[in-house]
């Protein structure tokens, strides 16, 4: 009796498997050929930036600037500043050597002019030491001029405290500042094609 009911109920699955659709057979064949690539996607946010990298190779050097004019032995001149006593205007003994060199210089090179930049330490009102140091380039002109300098051929500047070399409350750094700087040039605007300190 099991045999008969096992034996008809195969026969009604092998019924019903021959009467479905061989479209709804589960039956995997092997992968086709790959298709066509698709067409790309939007960009995607930018990544972090990277480390930077070493530095490049030195570049060449800039020209070469105008030489400054040369005193009688061939060697290159230097003008210090021409200083000044607190409160005073008139040229110390010991500076007046500075401004005879300064003198010589322009008269053994005609094409040159001069600019003379006038200064204070910072004891005292603003407005006084302004005409202060006009007073201080006003001697240094005169005793240039007096030499044989002409007149033209010098400008001046004054700046009273401003730009001062040091800003220390001591006689040393006053002094400093106490001065009258000395430019040499060839054409307006002057430049300093020869400053020095010595």
């Amino acid at each position: 009796m099991r045999t008969a009911l096992f034996a008809g109920a195969v026969m009604i699955l092998v019924a019903g498997c021959s009467a479905s659709d061989y479209r709804e057979w589960q039956i995997a064949g092997p992968p086709g050929p790959a298709g066509p690539q698709g067409p790309a996607g939007p960009a995607g946010p930018p990544g972090p930036a990277g480390q930077a990298g070493l530095p490049g190779p030195q570049g060449p050097g800039g020209v070469a600037g105008a030489m400054g004019p040369k005193g009688a032995d061939g060697t290159f001149v230097s003008v210090s500043d021409i200083l000044f006593n607190f409160d005073k205007a008139n040229i110390r003994p010991d500076e007046a050597d500075k401004v005879r060199e300064v003198a010589d210089l322009m008269k053994k090179n005609t094409n040159l002019v001069l600019r003379l930049d006038g200064f204070t330490d910072d004891r005292g009102t603003d407005a006084y030491n302004m005409s202060l140091s006009k007073r201080r380039l006003d001697s240094v002109r005169k005793a240039l001029v007096d030499a044989g300098v002409e007149a033209e051929r010098i400008v001046v500047v004054p700046f009273g405290e401003k730009r001062p070399r040091c800003t220390s409350p001591s006689e040393p750094c006053w002094q400093a500042n106490r001065r009258v700087e000395v430019y040499f040039g060839t054409e307006e605007p002057l430049s300093a094609s020869v400053r020095g300190q010595k």
